[in-house]
């Protein structure tokens, strides 16, 4: 993996997680009261759409490395941050499988949420701690 490839995928996943997260905060911390209520801000349907559109990105990303980078990895019998690197691809479906589930029409979507929440923040802890020192 080139240094060029791993700054365009770490920087396509540092858009992704910096907009979720920001998502996050707006959706849980930031409320409206108005004459009705409590209303979402503003802002969280904005945050939730380029969320959205900015993930499509780490997906094209992830497919280009999963040609050049995963699989020749895990073909190779030795290979050193490897328990890392299977722990960053089962989260990596666990995370695009919840993201998947919540844009569909659910009625109770709590549990798929808090295991998108869950699932992305491990998959930060554990994507920095594979790429340390290398980008």
């Amino acid at each position: 993996m080139t240094k060029l490839e791993r700054r365009i995928f770490t920087l396509s996943n540092l858009l992704v997680s910096i907009i979720g997260l920001v998502y996050f905060i707006y959706k849980y911390f930031f409320k409206n009261e108005t004459e009705f209520g409590l209303r979402p801000h503003e802002y969280t349907s904005t945050f939730l759409h380029l969320h959205i559109i900015t993930v499509p990105i780490l997906l094209i990303c992830f497919g280009y490395l999963l040609s050049k980078h995963i699989i020749p990895k895990l073909t190779k019998g030795n290979s050193q941050r490897k328990l890392s690197g299977i722990s960053l691809l089962v989260l990596f479906f666990l995370m695009t499988l919840s993201g998947y589930l919540l844009q569909m029409a659910f009625e109770n979507t709590q549990y798929v949420e808090i295991s998108h929440l869950g699932f992305s923040f491990i998959w930060i802890f554990i994507y920095l701690w594979h790429f340390r020192m290398k980008i």
